[in-house]
């Protein structure tokens, strides 16, 4: 090992140990909600309780709970907590601790394939002292270990240009196979991935197709074991959860925010003139935060008896209908979702105890400036278009994929790494214009 190279791998191990640091004060300083607060919570304490791997639908379903409700990975890996640990909140912090620090090293070697080594040091230290990730670790949700899981997943894709051999192909297909365990709609990012590798398809050695093909048939051996087990459960084709319906309604019905829980008080009464208690919310007097969710009005008498498969599909009808009868309000709810994607929704830090209201002037400052050095260095890194082209990719499928179905500020956070990468090619870049050096 060269002096250079002692000298990047120390600097790491010093940014691995400052992240870790920071998220341990928030482990132990922060407080944060309990693990059943999640469904997936809800389904890993009904797992070790004896009772399954079940969910009771925010109450709509207790005497039938569904049984494939939300996907496996996270759930599992609380069960495993709560089963084990003498004291499950706080080992699962400290264990989300030590990935989010892992995934600031990640960072690293994502920024340096992709751009240069400076870019790399300030991607990880930026990623390391983010304050997000470490309010993140004391959540019981996913969040952090998508972030850890996508991080894998992209540089295992960026390794694929200059070593495209079938072990790493592989790889590529395991990491996505596990993201989907977790995050099923990672799954239509395949798309991007195929499209980008047509883009590069000159600086790989082998057929950009047959990594394609090697890369699906590994991911769907990695998700194949859940998807058969649902099908042994509902005798239909079950792909990873059936999640998906509810949460399209959750965003596409005719009182909703498009974010959350939230719902519209008037909207609401509208829709359903004195059916629900209605409490105004702390942080606007015109949303209510409700749980459960309202159903639609042709789903509230039969809820308890359609099949799960079944339920999940009404669902996704019940927002189509929406949708193509009244076209106005959704393209209203589609911009909504985008202001609260890349900007904040309405309500925020009101829900589930995630966070204090209090910290979110502080994080609109930070990331106004993230946002604003984040655009500039998308413009720095038009010259190596095809290679960035993965993470244009991914910031549009995010964008569309949770604009169409919901948006909470968390999701975002899957991919505020890369934005503070995109951020370090810009403060990289000027800083060498200002020294006089080339960039």
């Amino acid at each position: 090992m060269t002096p250079s190279w002692s000298w990047k791998y120390a600097f790491l191990v010093a940014i691995f140990l400052i992240a870790l640091t920071l998220r341990m004060v928030g482990v132990f300083y922060l407080h944060g909600p309990d693990i059943e607060v999640s469904e997936s919570g809800q389904t890993a304490a009904r797992l070790v309780a004896g009772k399954g791997y079940t969910f009771d639908f925010y109450g709509y379903r207790v005497a039938a709970p569904l049984r494939s409700f939300m996907p496996p990975l996270y759930t599992l890996v609380l069960a495993a907590f709560l089963r084990f640990s003498a004291n499950p909140a706080l080992t699962l912090r400290v264990f989300q601790a030590i990935i989010s620090s892992l995934a600031s090293v990640v960072i690293y070697f994502i920024a340096t394939e992709l751009f240069n080594t400076r870019v790399g040091l300030l991607s990880s230290l930026a990623t390391a002292a983010y304050p997000v990730f470490m309010v993140l670790v004391v959540q019981p949700v996913a969040t952090t270990i998508n972030i850890f899981l996508l991080g894998l997943l992209m540089l295992s894709l960026l390794r694929l240009l200059r070593q495209p051999d079938s072990i790493t192909s592989a790889m590529v297909g395991l990491l996505l196979g596990l993201n989907a365990l977790t995050r099923p709609l990672i799954l239509g990012f395949s798309a991007g991935i195929l499209l980008w590798l047509w883009l590069n398809r000159q600086e790989i050695t082998r057929p950009w197709y047959k990594i394609g093909l090697v890369i699906a048939l590994f991911a769907s051996l990695t998700i194949a074991p859940w998807m058969l087990r649902n099908y042994a459960i509902h005798r239909e084709f079950v792909p990873l959860s059936t999640n998906g319906g509810f949460t399209f309604w959750n965003g596409n019905n005719p009182f909703t925010t498009g974010s959350g829980f939230d719902v519209y008080i008037d909207k609401l009464r509208a829709y359903s003139p004195g059916r629900f208690l209605i409490e105004e919310g702390d942080g606007n007097p015109e949303i209510a935060i409700l749980e459960p969710y309202p159903l639609p009005r042709e789903l509230e008498g039969k809820v308890h008896t359609l099949s799960e498969v079944e339920l999940d599909r009404q669902l996704y009808l019940a927002s189509l209908r929406f949708i193509r009868d009244n076209p106005r309000q959704w393209l209203g709810l589609v911009k909504a979702k985008l202001i609260s994607f890349w900007w904040f929704r309405p309500n925020i830090g009101t829900y589930r105890d995630f966070y204090r209201s209090t910290w979110i002037l502080p994080y609109k400052v930070v990331y106004a400036i993230v946002l604003s050095l984040f655009m500039v260095g998308i413009f720095f890194s038009i010259p190596c278009w095809r290679k960035c082209s993965l993470f244009y990719l991914l910031f549009a499928y995010m964008t569309a994929a949770y604009v169409s179905f919901n948006v909470i500020t968390r999701y975002r956070w899957e991919i505020e790494s890369y934005m503070l990468m995109f951020a370090a090619v810009a403060v990289a870049d000027i800083g060498w214009r200002i020294l006089g050096k080339p960039t």
